[in-house]
C-alpha cells in the first residue's frame, strides 16, 4: 500500500510517491539526500524515524517509485512492442487517475504484459537506470521517442506526467560525460547558442532546438545523450558531423558548425515539418477509413524519388547511410524531403573517379563499423546488417533500406516485424536471424491490391543477395520513374480489370473485346506492365472460353494466343472441338450430296414413269376410241331393233293394262269381303282375351289361397315345435323338483 506524501506542494512538483512494496532502486542515503533537497525533509523526518525505530526490516523494503520510473517501464514495454501507442497512452491515463497501484501492475492486470515479460522489462529498466547514475528522469528522456513524448503529453492530462516528460530548463545545471572528464554546463563554450527545448532523440544523441545568437536564427543542435558520452561516442558524433557537412545536396541537411571542445555538439539547419513515418501512417489510416486518395500515394512516391536522389548523391561521394527509414526523413514545410541522422554513415570506395572523396579527420574515426556489430534499425535492416557482415555493406545496403521505405509506403508497416509468439528476451535475436536467412518479404503478401510491378521493384531492391538487387540507386530510381511515368497504363489496366469482371457477368462479346483492347493498349504503353500483360492473356482466355461455350470455335481459335502457355489447354480443347465439328460438317455435307443425288434420281425416275404412263394411256385411249366407235355402230343397230321391239311391247303393255284393271276390280271386291271377315275375327279375338283374363284372375286367387294355406301350415308346425319344447322343459322342471324334494328330505333326515 502506497503512502501518499504528494499533498505537500513542494513534494508534488517532483511527481513522486512512496511505495513500501517496491524494491529500493537507490540507496537510502540517496533517498535521504533527495528528500532534503526537495525541501520537505523536516516534515517527514519524524515519520521516517518512527519507521526506522519500529521495524528495521521495513526500512529495507521502503522505496521511492518516481513517476519517471513508472513511465520508464511503460515506455520500455512499448519499445519492445509489447504495447502499441494507443495501449501505452490508455494505460498511463488510467494510472494517472489511480496511483495506488504501479503502472507495471496495471499493465500486468490488463494482460498486456505477461509476468515473464515484466521481469525482463524490469531488468532492462534497472540496467538503463544504472547506466544513467540511477537518475529516472535522465533515463526516461534518453529512451522516450519524440512521437511517444508528444502522445503522452497531449493525451495524458496529469501534471506529474507532463512535468516528468517536459524538457530540462536551459539554466539547469547539466552534467555531461565527455572523454574522461565531466564539465559543468556553465564551463562549456556555448555562449553563441541558447538551448531552447528538446526536439528529438536517437541512438547516439539528442537534438535540441537552439538559437544562434550571432546570426539570430534558430538551428538544430545535436549532442551526445547524457549518460552515453564516451570517447567512442564523441568520435562517432564528429564523424557524423564531418560526413554530413561535406554532403552538399538539397535532400541532405546542411551542417553549420561543429564543436570539438568540452561538450561536443554540432549545429545544422532546423527542418520544420513531419517525418515521413507520420505521413505514411496518416495516409494508411485514411485508406483504412475508406478515405483513400490516389494522389496521396503518388505524392509519397515523389517524396521517395527525391530521397533516392539524395542517397544517389551520397553514394557518388563514397558514403552509405546504413540507417535509412521513414523516421530519418523529414518533410519540410515546402514539400522538400531531407535525409537526417547520418550517425551510422560509412565510407566506401566510390566507382566515380571524378567525385571528390569525403575526408574524416583522425578524431572522427570510430570502431562502430567493425565486423560483427549489428548497426541499424531491425525493422529496416538488410540481411548483411542483421548478420553483422560489415565487410559486405556497400551501396546496395542502402538500396535495401530504400526498398524497405518503399515497402512501408505501400503497406503501412516495416518489412520486418518481431514474432510476438517468441519470448520477449529472444525476439530481437530471432528477428535478426530471420532477416539474415529468410525469404525476401513481398508487399502483395500484405495487400494483394498493390500492383505486381511495384511488388517486383520492391522485391528486387530488397533481395537477400547483393547481386540480385539494383546495383545502383540510379537503377532503382529509373525503375520507379518508369513506373510513375506509366500511371496511365496502370489506370487503363485497372479499368480493364473492372471491365473484365463486367464482361464475365454479361458474357457479351463486345465487353470482352473492349476489355482485351484496354489491356493491349496498357501493355503497348508500358511493356514492363506485368499486370497488363497478364490481363491481355486473361481477357483473351475469358473471351475464348465464352466463344467455346457458345460454339463459336473459329472465334475461339482466333482469340487464343498459340505462344501463351496458359492458352494451350483451351487451345487444344478448341482444336479438338473444331476437328469434331469439321468431321460432322463433312459427314453432313456428304449426306446432303447423297440426298441431292437420290432426289434427282427419284425425279428422273418419276418423270420416266409419268412419261411411260402417259404414252401407255395415249395408246390405250386411241385403242379405246376405235373400240368405242365400233361399239357405237353396233349399239346403233341394237337401238333400232330395240325401238321395233318397244313398239311391239307397247301393244302388249296396253293389253296387260286392261287385264290388270279387271284384276284390280276383282281384288277390290275380295278386299271388302276380307274386311268383313277380319272384323268378325277381331270380335272373336276380344272375347278370347276376356276369357283369358278371367282365367288368369282365377289362377291368381288360387295362388293366394295356396300361399295362405302354406302360411297356416308353417304356423301349425311352429306351434307343434313350441309344444314339444314346453313338454321338454316341463320334464326338466319336474326332474329338478324331484331332486330338490329329495334334498329337502335328506336335510330333514339329517336334522
Amino acid at each position: 500500500m502506497g503512502v501518499d506524501i504528494g499533498a505537500d506542494p513542494r513534494f508534488r512538483t517532483t511527481g513522486r510517491y512512496w511505495d513500501k512494496q517496491q524494491t529500493l532502486s537507490c540507496g537510502f542515503g540517496q533517498l535521504a539526500r533527495r528528500v532534503v533537497a526537495f525541501g520537505c525533509g523536516d516534515q517527514i523526518a519524524s515519520w521516517v524515524d518512527t519507521i526506522c525505530s519500529s521495524d528495521h526490516t521495513l526500512l529495507k523494503a521502503l522505496t521511492i517509485m518516481s513517476v519517471e520510473q513508472h513511465l520508464l517501464f511503460a515506455v520500455l514495454a512499448f519499445e519492445d512492442e509489447l504495447l502499441d501507442l494507443q495501449q501505452l497512452t490508455s494505460a498511463c491515463r488510467a494510472w494517472a487517475t489511480d496511483k495506488s497501484k504501479s503502472l507495471a501492475d496495471q499493465l500486468t492486470e490488463r494482460g498486456w504484459v505477461t509476468p515473464e515479460d515484466r521481469v525482463f522489462i524490469e531488468k532492462k529498466a534497472a540496467r538503463k537506470l544504472a547506466k544513467h547514475q540511477n537518475d529516472p528522469r535522465v533515463t526516461l528522456n534518453s529512451v522516450t521517442r519524440g512521437d511517444v513524448c508528444d502522445a503522452l503529453l497531449t493525451q495524458v492530462g496529469d501534471t506529474d506526467v507532463q512535468q516528468s516528460l517536459s524538457s530540462w530548463p536551459s539554466a539547469a545545471p547539466v552534467l555531461i560525460e565527455t572523454i574522461g572528464q565531466t564539465l559543468d554546463e556553465s564551463e562549456q563554450p556555448k555562449s553563441r547558442y541558447t538551448w531552447i527545448n528538446e526536439v528529438g532523440t536517437g541512438g547516439l544523441g539528442k537534438v535540441w532546438l537552439a538559437r544562434d545568437n550571432n546570426l539570430s536564427r534558430e538551428v538544430a543542435l545535436k549532442e551526445i545523450k547524457p549518460g552515453s558520452a564516451s570517447s567512442e561516442a564523441v568520435r562517432r558524433l564528429i564523424k557524423e558531423a564531418q560526413i554530413t557537412g561535406q554532403l552538399q545536396h538539397p535532400g541532405i541537411v546542411p551542417v553549420y558548425e561543429i564543436n570539438h571542445e568540452g561538450r561536443p555538439f554540432y549545429t545544422m539547419k532546423l527542418v520544420r515539418g513531419e517525418t515521413l513515418s507520420k505521413t505514411i501512417r496518416e495516409h494508411h489510416e485514411r485508406k483504412q477509413a475508406g478515405d483513400d486518395d490516389p494522389l496521396s500515394e503518388r505524392r509519397l512516391i515523389r517524396i521517395f524519388l527525391s530521397v533516392c536522389d539524395a542517397i544517389a548523391y551520397a553514394h557518388s561521394r563514397g558514403v552509405i547511410h546504413r540507417d535509412l527509414k521513414p523516421e530519418n526523413i523529414v518533410l519540410g514545410e515546402f514539400g522538400e524531403a531531407i535525409v537526417l541522422d547520418w550517425g551510422l554513415a560509412r565510407q566506401v570506395n566510390s566507382d566515380d573517379e571524378d567525385s571528390t572523396p569525403i575526408v574524416v579527420t583522425e578524431d572522427g574515426w570510430t570502431e562502430a563499423t567493425q565486423a560483427g556489430k549489428r548497426l541499424g534499425t531491425p525493422g529496416y535492416m538488410s540481411p548483411e546488417q542483421a548478420a553483422g557482415r560489415v565487410q559486405h555493406m556497400d551501396e546496395r545496403t542502402d538500396i535495401y533500406g530504400l526498398g524497405a521505405i518503399l515497402f512501408e509506403i505501400l503497406t503501412g508497416q516495416p518489412p520486418h516485424q518481431p514474432d510476438k509468439s517468441v519470448y520477449v528476451g529472444s525476439r530481437l535475436t530471432a528477428m535478426l536471424h530471420r532477416i539474415a536467412t529468410g525469404q525476401t518479404p513481398h508487399v502483395r503478401e500484405i495487400d494483394t491490391t498493390i500492383p505486381v510491378e511495384l511488388d517486383a521493384i520492391c522485391a528486387i531492391a530488397m533481395a537477400r543477395r547483393h547481386n540480385v538487387r539494383f546495383q545502383t540507386v540510379t537503377d532503382f530510381e529509373a525503375a520507379m520513374k518508369e513506373y510513375s511515368a506509366h500511371i496511365e497504363s496502370i489506370s487503363l489496366t485497372e479499368l480493364g480489370e473492372a471491365n473484365l469482371a463486367k464482361a464475365r457477368g454479361s458474357d457479351n462479346y463486345d465487353d470482352y473485346a473492349r476489355t482485351m483492347f484496354q489491356f493491349e493498349q496498357a501493355y503497348e504503353m508500358w511493356p514492363v506492365n506485368e499486370t497488363a500483360k497478364i490481363g491481355v492473356s486473361t481477357a483473351r482466355l475469358a473471351y475464348a472460353e465464352s466463344a467455346l461455350k457458345k460454339g463459336d470455335l473459329d472465334l475461339c481459335m482466333s482469340v487464343l494466343d498459340p505462344n501463351d502457355p496458359t492458352h494451350r489447354k483451351l487451345r487444344k480443347k478448341s482444336i479438338e472441338a473444331l476437328s469434331r465439328k469439321r468431321r460432322i460438317e463433312e459427314e453432313h455435307s456428304r449426306l446432303r450430296r447423297n440426298k441431292r443425288h437420290t432426289f434427282v434420281l427419284w425425279i428422273v425416275s418419276v418423270i420416266a414413269v409419268v412419261m411411260s404412263t402417259l404414252f401407255v394411256v395415249a395408246v390405250y385411249a386411241a385403242f379405246e376410241a376405235t373400240a368405242q366407235k365400233a361399239i357405237a355402230v353396233e349399239q346403233e343397230k341394237i337401238a333400232k331393233i330395240n325401238e321395233a321391239e318397244a313398239i311391239k311391247q307397247e301393244g302388249i303393255v296396253k293389253e296387260q293394262t286392261k287385264i290388270a284393271q279387271t284384276n284390280f276390280e276383282e281384288a277390290e271386291k275380295q278386299r271388302v269381303t276380307a274386311d268383313g271377315e277380319r272384323m268378325i275375327a277381331d270380335q272373336m279375338r276380344i272375347e278370347a282375351e276376356k276369357a283369358k283374363e278371367a282365367e288368369a284372375a282365377q289362377k291368381l286367387i288360387a295362388q293366394k289361397n295356396f300361399e295362405e294355406a302354406k302360411k297356416l301350415r308353417l304356423i301349425a308346425e311352429e306351434k307343434d315345435r313350441e309344444a314339444v319344447k314346453l313338454s321338454q322343459q316341463k320334464a326338466v322342471v319336474e326332474e329338478q323338483l324331484k331332486i330338490a324334494l329329495k334334498k329337502i328330505k335328506d336335510l330333514e333326515q339329517k336334522q
